[in-house]
């Protein structure tokens, strides 16, 4: 058995520990191949370093990505497969608040947001939790009560409104709280 300091490291020259090494450094190698995807999930959120060793990120769905850019956007979302995601991916990828706030209203990730898909309760929370969604937003599948928060929230969303579905007590009730959207009423008073 040999010793060397060299750099700072102690080092030692012993060919039996190059070979245990080397059979160890084997055996992680086909642990980490043995992982499912969702166990390499996991592991990607608990330390990304590993995401070189990864070789079945082709098989992660859409629910694994959206996990993975939920817990690091910065370092994920260039490699995210954003076309995996479906509709309550996204939703749920909007909604969290506790998330870095990406730029989701970039282009080349609203290519492949799935706009349609969402449904009216899903759009009316992600208005509440991100107005700047505005541009997308499919307003027209918002239902009555929803428009009452969101214009109570938000009344600069007034122009958006299919304001038929509001009665007349709605608005009533809307423009005493807010006098500004008494130009959107369409009921003569």
């Amino acid at each position: 058995m040999e010793y060397k300091i060299s750099n700072d490291q102690f080092i030692i020259e012993y060919e039996g520990f190059r070979i245990i090494m080397e059979l160890k450094e084997k055996f992680f190698a086909q642990y980490l191949n043995s992982l499912a995807p969702e166990q390499w999930v996991d592991l990607l959120t608990a330390d990304h370093s590993f995401w070189e060793y990864c070789t079945c990120r082709e098989k992660f769905n859409g629910r694994d990505w959206r996990k993975l850019v939920q817990y690091d956007y910065e370092f994920f979302a260039d490699k995210c497969e954003w076309q995996k995601l479906d509709a309550e991916d996204w939703f749920l990828l909007l909604i969290n608040k506790n998330i870095y706030q990406p730029p989701f209203t970039a282009p080349e990730l609203l290519k492949f947001f799935p706009a349609d898909e969402l449904d009216g309760y899903q759009w009316y929370k992600l208005i509440l939790a991100r107005p700047e969604l505005e541009e997308v937003c499919r307003w027209g599948k918002l239902d009555r009560l929803s428009w009452h928060i969101i214009l109570l929230t938000f009344p600069q969303f007034a122009a958006h409104c299919t304001c038929g579905a509001l009665s007349e007590a709605d608005w009533s009730e809307l423009i005493a709280k807010k006098p500004e959207l008494s130009g959107y009423k369409p009921f003569k008073s």
